[in-house]
């Protein structure tokens, strides 16, 4: 039976099931801003990704009747199935070999058909692993990186295995290395499989004095994809609006790739280890699917059985993968654990046939009842979870506060994830409210942001020309003079827009430690989903935010961190309208959001008690 047939059917599975639980829209985190740095050609946030810059800027330029953000998340969702069509293949390789050993000591074998089945359960496992089936729902890096991470465990496994049968192996190293580049090219998380290949490399050349010459000649194959970073630098000189770092030079593209905005996050706590590695022993039954997950780890311990060199190849894999990501203080987490799940799903074939051939019966039937059983498990577990197709919330938040704004403002907001992130997808792609400027208010210490500022807002950047080059000037000085410097920037920039500009922040602004003492001498009151400035002697306002009594959001069933927190937020800030006209003596406007946020929350406490009081008061 044909072995492409076998493969494109999980693929093909996979694919269908993606679409259907497809994001619409922009989601939160990096959604939005990849989505706009793509289509522009811009420069997206720490490592740059240039290969998937690449890719999505020719993908979201295709002349599909999709917007430009549906596109690029279904690019997530081609790019993932194809990394499920080429699991089939390095799970086929690895059966083979495996049995070839056993065949030499039993005289027996599978059938093909046999091998087939047991490869597809790990293609199933791998495309239905939950983080795996999130990132192929929305446009994000970690689906060309799992495509990549598929690629090169099917080389290195080529490479092992005609090492052991001493067959000339230099053209799948020639493969393995210029995959690598390109990978790196796209997620320096592929750092992690370097290990293995260091591993593979001593396997190999151990005792070869030509060892050096070889190593050398290999790496050369990896420029072809570090070099594409170098397209960073040429898009940066033209200085587009989207230039993170601003790397136009060496040591700019350096800062940027290395993610110095981000270092911060790495080895920034001592119990992020811990943290992280609990999430994870609890959250592996679910990202496995269960059956997928008891079968990979009883292939990993047939694997230590069979094969005592490839065993650590691979577990030196995962352990690099899982123990380095542990310190990580970021909340995609789970995405950073992709090579040590894509081992699991790859090894669930070996642990299912090897463990089924022990028990009576046909084992072509056993095997598909047990694949059918990973599939259904699987689905059932994580299907609800990951259904994206009805999430609107980033898309009606973000257009629900810019919409409702007065033309010509600017709002500062201090999370990238939501507004931030979504405003730049529907301000620069959509063209929707373009008069707005949303500011984040963090990215003032990056002299890079505030190059952007001048060229493309320089009236903004002429009322805080002085301070911005004062800071700048002593960026790279003394630490304690350059944070006074920004702390003279950021109270000049906010107080001197405020003079001239409708200003309004978001709801994150009452909760910021660090920005509370710049706020010291704005007035500001509730107006619907965000705060507006206003005179020190601004009487009360019966319309603040009248108009966001319209707002509407699309609710679905997904959960996420995101999801619950503007589940607080929505509802919090129409508590605060209501309460703000309540102690105004405008009970009936009060009663009017009290009942919106209580629409989003019923449970919402603040506004329950507020309601049940105007409601005795009335009584009385």
């Amino acid at each position: 039976m044909n072995r492409y047939l076998f493969a494109l059917v999980p693929s093909l599975f996979c694919l269908v099931v993606y679409i259907i639980t497809l994001h619409p829209t922009v989601t939160f985190m990096d959604s939005g801003e990849l989505a706009a740095v793509c289509y522009t050609f811009g420069i997206p946030h720490p490592t740059g990704y240039p290969l998937y810059l690449i890719l999505g800027f020719l993908f979201s330029h295709l002349p599909l009747p999709f917007s430009v953000i549906y596109k690029l998340n279904l690019l997530s969702a081609l790019l993932t199935s194809s990394a499920v069509f080429i699991t089939f293949f390095a799970s086929e390789l690895l059966i083979r070999n495996l049995m070839s050993e056993r065949n030499k000591k039993h005289g027996s074998s599978f059938s093909d058909i046999e091998v087939f089945i047991s490869a597809s359960c790990s293609s199933f496992s791998c495309g239905l692993i939950s983080s795996i089936w999130f990132n192929a729902t929305q446009n994000e890096v970690y689906a060309l990186h799992l495509l990549f991470i598929s690629v090169i465990f099917y080389y290195l496994l080529k490479v092992y295995f005609s090492l052991k049968r001493r067959d000339d192996n230099r053209k799948y190293w020639m493969l393995l290395m210029f995959l690598l580049g390109m990978s790196f090219a796209n997620h320096l998380t592929t750092v992690y499989l370097l290990p293995a290949v260091i591993f593979l490399f001593y396997l190999q050349y151990s005792s070869d004095k030509q060892t050096t010459l070889f190593v050398v000649k290999r790496l050369f194959l990896l420029m072809p994809g570090l070099l594409l970073y170098s397209v960073l630098m040429l898009r940066a000189s033209s200085e587009p609006f989207f230039n993170w770092s601003d790397p136009h030079n060496l040591p700019n593209l350096i800062r940027h790739i290395r993610g110095e905005d981000y270092s911060q996050l790495m080895f920034s706590s001592g119990n992020a280890f811990s943290i992280n590695l609990a999430n994870f022993l609890k959250e592996l039954y679910r990202e496995t699917g269960i059956l997928s997950g008891i079968a990979g780890l009883w292939g990993l311990v047939i694997l230590w059985k069979k094969d005592k060199k490839l065993f650590p190849l691979l577990m030196i894999t995962i352990l690099t993968c899982l123990l380095v990501s542990f310190n990580y203080n970021i909340i995609d987490i789970s995405s950073y654990y992709a090579a040590a799940y894509y081992i699991l799903s790859l090894l669930a074939g070996i642990g299912l046939i090897f463990s089924l051939m022990k028990f009576s019966g046909n084992l072509k039937t056993k095997l598909t009842l047990a694949l059918a059983a990973v599939v259904i498990t699987s689905i059932a577990l994580n299907f609800k979870r990951n259904d994206n197709s009805s999430d609107y919330l980033n898309e009606d938040y973000t257009l629900g506060i810019l919409n409702n704004l007065q033309e010509g403002s600017i709002i500062f907001t201090m999370q990238f994830a939501d507004i931030y992130s979504g405003s730049m997808y529907f301000q620069h792609v959509e063209k929707l409210r373009s008069d707005v400027k949303v500011f984040m208010l963090k990215f003032l210490s990056a002299p890079w942001f505030l190059k952007t500022i001048e060229k493309y807002y320089p009236d903004i950047y002429a009322l805080v020309r002085t301070e911005a080059e004062e800071y700048i000037s002593v960026y790279d000085r003394d630490e304690r003079i350059r944070v006074q410097k920004l702390s003279v920037l950021v109270e000049k920039f906010i107080y001197k827009i405020s003079e001239k500009y409708p200003l309004y922040f978001t709801a994150d602004f009452t909760f910021d430690k660090d920005i509370q003492p710049f706020l010291k001498k704005i007035n500001m009151i509730p107006d619907g989903l965000v705060y507006r400035n206003v005179p020190a002697n601004y009487g009360y306002d019966s319309n603040a935010g009248i108009r966001f009594l319209d707002f509407q959001i699309r609710r679905s069933d997904t959960e996420s961190f995101h999801k619950r927190k503007l589940y607080n937020i929505i509802p919090g800030m129409y508590y605060e309208t209501a309460y703000y006209h309540y102690k105004n003596g405008n009970p009936e406007t009060a009663m009017r959001f009290l009942e919106k946020s209580l629409s989003v929350n019923p449970d919402f406490p603040d506004a329950v008690r507020l309601k049940n009081k105007i409601i005795t008061e009335r009584k009385n």
